[in-house]
């Protein structure tokens, strides 16, 4: 009940979450949450157990150990959400899904200190949470074009990232499917207007985002939020292209 995954169905189920506290009180939906008969889960429950045990002595004792044991018990945490999320055989959609609620609808419900650095601070360049958004379109698409292959090009600034996937016919091992460009924000000002976008400002980009089609792939610019790159985002974005290619195939049949 202290797992991830039961944070993710409180969010889910729980009348009150998000409107008067971040409690639950009805019995009837704190208890309805399925349960995993796992040994392993109980074993690692006790290695938890007995290193809070630890932790709280040391803690009197304002000991040099208790920062050591803080790690441990936040590993072992993270072990058991883990064994706890193969107990349920979670698909790796339905991880992102809870891992978007626990780090991103979570904090901005509860509003705990710093959660607003942790939400709308800039991605960093070479960040892995960029990676792994895109990574989502390129195991959609990978048998979408024939003999021909999809690379993604990263444009990163402070303040923007725009992402263009590229449909190539060179599929050497050689090459990186995901490549990375330092830009300054008038670059893709620029970049966008020059694809048809009006009216291009900065505050643009704090009430939405632009999306479409080149002649060679597609392209999604957003705010270099965190919130918006999440890898549960992208599996909203993939379909919403894949939808638009879909139609675009059927109107071509068509004429």
């Amino acid at each position: 009940m202290s797992s991830d995954l039961y944070t993710y169905f409180m969010c889910n189920v729980f009348s009150s979450i998000g409107i008067e506290r971040e409690q639950a009180h009805n019995k009837n939906e704190k208890f309805n949450f399925p349960y995993a008969d796992n040994n392993v889960i109980t074993d690692k429950v006790k290695q938890i157990e007995k290193n809070s045990s630890l932790l709280f002595e040391e803690e009197q004792k304002i000991s040099q150990k208790t920062e050591e044991l803080q790690i441990e018990k936040k590993n072992l945490v993270s072990q058991l959400n883990l064994i706890i999320f193969n107990s349920f055989e979670l698909k790796e959609q339905e991880y992102a899904l809870v891992d978007y609620t626990n780090s991103i609808t979570v904090p901005t419900i509860a509003k705990p200190r710093g959660y607003e650095k942790e939400l709308f601070n800039s991605i960093p360049f070479n960040d892995k949470l960029l990676e792994e958004y895109i990574n989502v379109f390129l195991a959609r698409f990978k048998m979408s074009f024939n003999k021909k292959h999809l690379r993604a090009e990263i444009w990163h600034t402070e303040n923007i990232i725009g992402i263009f996937f590229k449909v190539v016919v060179d599929n050497s091992s050689n090459t990186e499917d995901i490549s990375w460009l330092e830009k300054q924000n008038d670059v893709i000002l620029k970049k966008i207007m020059s694809l048809g976008v009006q009216k291009i400002t900065d505050n643009l980009f704090v009430q939405k985002d632009i999306r479409g089609f080149e002649k060679d792939g597609f392209y999604i610019i957003k705010p270099n939020e965190k919130k918006l790159w999440h890898k549960a985002i992208a599996y909203l974005d993939v379909d919403e292209f894949a939808d638009a290619i879909l139609k675009a195939g059927r109107e071509a049949q068509i004429d």
